[in-house]
């Protein structure tokens, strides 16, 4: 067990430096974000030893290779252009999922707005004036002298009631 840590000791100091030089190489601008360097880092590791070495048997099978630092800088490559893959896809589904929300929320302004006018139309002129002067006013702007309690009870009893039988429909 003592030969295999001693062996990847040895892999890593080879391997870690091209490695790492190919993922900022790939990333770009991206690259000053030490955490995404290093989690990329290890994915490409992991990679090496998922599948029971599957990676590093293709490596020794290939005889016509540069070297082991190239073949892991290669696979660095791959890693980080998958990452940039990924995220360029999440920030599209997040960018039509975020139009889709603005556009659903216009839609419905604008059902409620034509569902506003059709329920509207079905109030007479003096339920129209109570709802518009004392129901969708701001409470500042409402003159209670204007009507008597009573009247004001009567006509908002009969907008609450159409607008009760409007939502039904």
């Amino acid at each position: 067990m003592e030969g295999h840590e001693r062996a990847w000791v040895e892999l890593h100091r080879r391997c870690q430096p091209r490695m790492l030089a190919s993922i900022r190489s790939t990333l770009g601008r991206r690259a000053a974000d030490r955490s995404l360097i290093e989690e990329i880092a290890a994915r490409v590791w992991y990679s090496l030893v998922n599948g029971k070495f599957r990676l590093l048997e293709r490596y020794r099978a290939d005889v016509s290779s540069n070297g082991l630092a190239s073949y892991v800088a290669g696979i660095a490559r791959v890693e980080g252009l998958r990452y940039l893959r990924s995220e360029h896809v999440r920030r599209q589904r997040e960018a039509d999922a975020e139009a889709g929300r603005r556009r659903r929320a216009e839609d419905g302004d604008a059902m409620l707005s034509l569902d506003m006018d059709k329920f509207l139309a079905t109030l007479s002129p003096r339920e129209r004036y109570f709802y518009e002067n004392f129901l969708a006013a701001l409470p500042q702007d409402v003159d209670k002298n204007d009507l008597t309690q009573s009247n004001r009870w009567q006509l908002g009893h009969r907008v609450r009631r159409k607008l009760t039988d409007f939502l039904k429909e």
